[in-house]
């Protein structure tokens, strides 16, 4: 038998905090999850999908949740029933083991963020025996009609995708997984592993961290255009989750700043050499040279370049893209 740790043991091992059990005392768990930010209202914060004016007006207990149909109650109360027998296809497929976690648990690094996962888990040795028992995995279990959440061939939708990199965040796992029952009308399931990813974490962190920080002074964490220029959110935090984009520190403001002072500074002296140079040019006329009064001298003489063909080169150019003129662009529709 394996002896897979309990959730209280890898909790106070990781000097983590269970703030509440949704199993215990699901009303305390609710009331629990009012004073953090959950990984369920992640991707909206982050701009992965629309939704964060919705999730501000919620916190601030301006805008009442939604009251869900019968029909929504079912289909969420089957989801919560189906995750053991999610996690068993799991369990048959990759061969590893699992422990179910209805836990909020907080992280004292980032005490604004608190999560629920399904399950931790483990890779075991052929005896059975867990590997590494600090080595865990989260696994997130999915139950869902909609096959659009999960293309055949394709990632999982970068909700989930960032929902699960919260969930590695503040439990300090480097690893974990997604695990999918698809339908209809033939069921189907899908899993695949994540490593935790530090730009995405990152952007995480960040975006969290400005949004509690709004809850706080009463000043809505977007522009007067709303989330007009939510679409351009949603493909920077693609990019970071991708490896296309990473998420650069406080120190880069500055650099930009300067970078761009001197090549202000630069182009005014650019072009006050231009000036000079034609106005030496005007001065010496059709002469080749142009003597001055301390013996130097200006020569102006013509010059012939053999053709060439220049080969085709790639080179990666750096240049300033500021918020404010995406920002225009995006109201522009351009």
């Amino acid at each position: 038998m394996v002896n897979v740790p309990s959730v209280e043991e890898l909790v106070k091992s990781q000097g983590l905090e269970i703030m509440a059990d949704a199993d215990e005392d699901r009303d305390a768990w609710l009331e629990a999850r009012k004073l953090v930010i959950t990984a369920s209202d992640i991707p909206a914060i982050v701009g992965a999908v629309p939704g964060m004016s919705r999730v501000w007006y919620q916190r601030k207990g301006w805008v009442q949740r939604p009251h869900f149909s019968d029909q929504t109650l079912e289909a969420m109360e089957m989801g919560h029933h189906s995750e053991e027998f999610n996690a068993q296809l799991f369990r048959v497929k990759t061969a590893r083991v699992t422990t179910s976690c209805q836990k909020l648990i907080r992280n004292p690094q980032y005490p604004w963020l608190a999560v629920t996962p399904d399950f931790f888990q483990w890779p075991v040795e052929a005896s059975g025996q867990i590997i590494n028992p600090a080595g865990y995995g989260i696994l997130e279990t999915k139950s869902t009609g909609s096959k659009d959440n999960w293309p055949e061939g394709e990632e999982p939708t970068i909700k989930w995708q960032i929902q699960l990199q919260a969930q590695m965040l503040v439990l300090g796992a480097s690893w974990g997984s997604l695990s999918a029952i698809l339908g209809s009308p033939y069921i189907h399931h899908r899993c695949t592993d994540f490593a935790a990813h530090a730009e995405t974490q990152d952007l995480i962190l960040q975006r969290t961290r400005i949004f509690m920080d709004s809850l706080a002074d009463d000043d809505p964490p977007w522009d007067e255009e709303g989330e007009s220029h939510a679409q351009a959110i949603r493909e920077l935090t693609l990019q970071c989750l991708t490896g296309e984009a990473v998420t650069l520190g406080a120190e880069a403001v500055e650099w930009s700043s300067e970078l761009e002072a001197l090549e202000s500074e630069l182009r005014t002296l650019e072009q006050r050499k231009s000036e000079l140079r034609n106005k030496v040019t005007i001065a010496m006329g059709n002469a080749i040279y142009g003597i001055m009064p301390n013996g130097d001298r200006w020569t102006l003489k013509p010059q012939s370049r053999a053709e060439h063909v220049v080969k085709e080169s790639t080179s990666r150019v750096l240049r300033i893209d500021r918020a404010e003129t995406r920002k225009r662009k995006s109201r522009k529709g351009e």
